[in-house]
């Protein structure tokens, strides 16, 4: 048989239930409580996932939040995390089925709440980055910030996003985007990257800049490391240096491999 907690707990996410008998008179008052507990899971979901909430509307993701907090109710005290299931949910919610890129928003809005609480590390300046020698950065291996987050998206959500914060234009192209995540200060900002920078900025964490490059090279043919690292540069991410690891001996040359790498120095990029 069920504790009484137990079935308190049920019964304050469910509407359907009835209040337990042992609580008496206090039905009223519970049926009170049980609402107020529901606008404030309802309004923390709206807080999280303002994208979300303002593609679809107000009272759509309402009826939609009251779904996913009996579908996956808070299992912990600290709500900071609450939601991470949402991506998840809205991918097979029947009635968001004409909105396919509505789960990777909300995908992107769960990367942003990681990034705000990750830890904290110093950036690499210009001056540092200007001390490593151009002709050694195949060797170099840099590590990201701990708030770096990345997403693929076979849709523009950084686009949206920066479109919903203000800071994009008013036309959107309907194409694949791939978007960094990171904290810079008490802001966590929202970047697009060149095509191949996903895998790229993946494989940095474990190679050095050669090796990586090799990688999504072989994939990409038209990936530009330069810019790459210009946007790694500019957003702050690259916050210390790790032994130097020997390149693979190859060079890239208009899509194949032959002689050397070459690349303008990423320090020498504009900020």
């Amino acid at each position: 048989m069920s504790t009484l907690h137990e079935r308190f707990a049920a019964a304050l996410l469910d509407p359907a239930r009835a209040a337990p008998p042992e609580i008496g008179r206090a039905g009223r008052r519970f049926a009170v409580y049980r609402n107020n507990l529901r606008v404030s899971l309802s309004d923390g979901l709206v807080a999280r996932f303002p994208l979300c909430h303002a593609l679809v509307g107000d009272a759509f993701f309402r009826a939609m939040a009251d779904r996913f907090i009996e579908a996956c109710p808070p299992r912990s005290p600290v709500l900071a995390t609450w939601g991470d299931a949402l991506p998840a949910f809205i991918e097979v919610f029947p009635p968001l089925s004409a909105l396919p890129y509505l789960a990777d928003c909300a995908r992107l809005e769960v990367l942003r709440t990681e990034a705000y609480h990750a830890a904290d590390a110093i950036p690499l300046d210009a001056a540092d980055l200007a001390a490593i020698p151009a002709g050694t950065w195949d060797a170099v291996r840099l590590s990201l910030h701990p708030s770096v987050r990345l997403l693929a998206s076979p849709h523009p959500v950084a686009s949206l996003w920066q479109m919903h914060a203000g800071s994009g234009g008013s036309g959107i192209a309907w194409d694949p985007e791939e978007v960094l995540v990171a904290r810079a200060g008490d802001a966590v900002e929202v970047t697009r990257l060149p095509k191949g920078g996903v895998a790229f900025l993946t494989a940095l964490r474990d190679l050095s800049v050669g090796a990586a490059t090799h990688r999504i090279g072989l994939a990409e043919a038209d990936f530009d490391l330069t810019a790459c690292l210009t946007a790694a540069i500019h957003q702050r991410i690259l916050v210390g240096r790790l032994p130097t690891q020997r390149p693979p001996d190859i060079t890239w040359a208009t899509g194949s491999f032959s002689g050397s790498r070459r690349f303008a120095h990423p320090a020498s990029a504009p900020h």
